[in-house]
């Protein structure tokens, strides 16, 4: 399923999707249908449901800690203060199985004794928990789901009634995760205009689609203001999608001339051919004469942008992925 529209999210990684429903049969039929790119958490009760995302959902305080101070000089001698993603913060806990607890998406039924699904909706809002909402209804129940999907309360509502419920639950699961990450990076990237415009460029988005599905990537973490990618598929292998630019290239040919780097490494850096590349977030490398030639790797252009990709194999140690945390935690809290 493609997830083209809006700004690519600067990180995102599977996390569990809650199922709310006073019938544990209903649950259980629901939850043998969820696509597996997804583990869940059953409730049976509103009530603890709701205790249970107050813990395990992203919060302000979370999302802060990925914004760092730094103080720019300006030419006049004055300084200036300014936000940046603090990016080793972005990637952090990548050895730990916490990110995957997290909730993104619950899909909840209208018809519950203890309070309704709509009700259960207004008091997760109030609680300014970000997670998307997907309601379970009965064709009777679709009025007061428009009203309350046009009124914020709900992101979606599905009729139990539709031929293909589950593939149509999945889908939407699929794209309200996608849309939660996109909306944590739209918090941040607010006050990093700069830093946006190839997370929005169509066809950067068309390539990292590209990428993710060909080497099934099921995370990915924003490495650099270059936005370079680092991608992690099920089983923990690693990949840095290596990002530069026009700007970049120029910055380097002028590193790598006064390094006195061979003609040969000049000449690939002018025709955009090859780049340095040493380690995660380093866009120029600090080399001398030829060692330049043993950091250089084949680059490609984005078809109609100047934008420039590498993708490179890395080893990224102590990675708890994917099917490690199904495998060994899952369904434990």
């Amino acid at each position: 399923m493609s997830q083209q529209k809006g700004i690519l999210p600067i990180f995102y990684h599977p996390t569990n999707v809650m199922s709310v429903d006073d019938d544990r049969d209903l649950l259980n039929t629901l939850s043998a249908g969820i696509d597996s790119s997804f583990p869940y958490v059953l409730k049976d009760s509103p009530l603890k449901a709701l205790d249970y995302l107050r813990t395990h959902t992203y919060n302000l305080r979370d999302l802060s800690k990925l914004l760092s101070e730094s103080h720019d000089t300006l030419p006049a001698g004055d300084s200036v203060e300014t936000l940046g993603i603090h990016f080793p913060a972005l990637r952090s806990g990548l050895d730990l199985p916490e990110r995957f607890k997290k909730i993104t998406v619950v899909l909840v039924d209208q018809m519950m004794p203890e309070m309704t699904g709509l009700e259960f909706c207004q008091k997760v809002r109030e609680l300014n928990l970000p997670v998307k909402l997907l309601l379970l209804t009965g064709v009777a129940g679709n009025v007061d789901a428009v009203n309350a999907f046009n009124h914020g309360i709900i992101n979606a509502f599905i009729s139990k009634g539709e031929s293909q419920l589950m593939k149509t639950i999945n889908d939407k699961i699929k794209q309200l995760a996608w849309e939660q990450f996109q909306e944590i990076g739209n918090g941040l990237l607010g006050v990093l205009s700069h830093q946006s415009d190839v997370l929005q460029d169509a066809h950067f988005k068309a390539l990292f689609e590209e990428i993710r599905l060909q080497h099934q990537v099921s995370e990915f973490y924003l490495l650099d203001t270059t936005c370079s990618y680092l991608l992690i598929d099920n089983d923990g292998k690693a990949k840095l999608l290596m990002v530069r630019s026009l700007s970049d290239f120029e910055t380097t040919y002028e590193m790598a001339k006064d390094s006195d780097a061979p003609y040969a490494v000049l000449q690939s850096l002018r025709d955009k051919q090859n780049y340095p590349f040493t380690r995660l977030s380093n866009p120029y490398p600090v080399v001398d004469g030829d060692a330049w030639e043993e950091i250089m790797v084949p680059i490609d252009k984005v078809p109609g942008r100047d934008i420039f990709y590498a993708l490179i194999d890395i080893s990224q140690k102590d990675i708890f992925y994917f099917d490690k945390y199904m495998g060994e935690i899952w369904p434990q809290p």
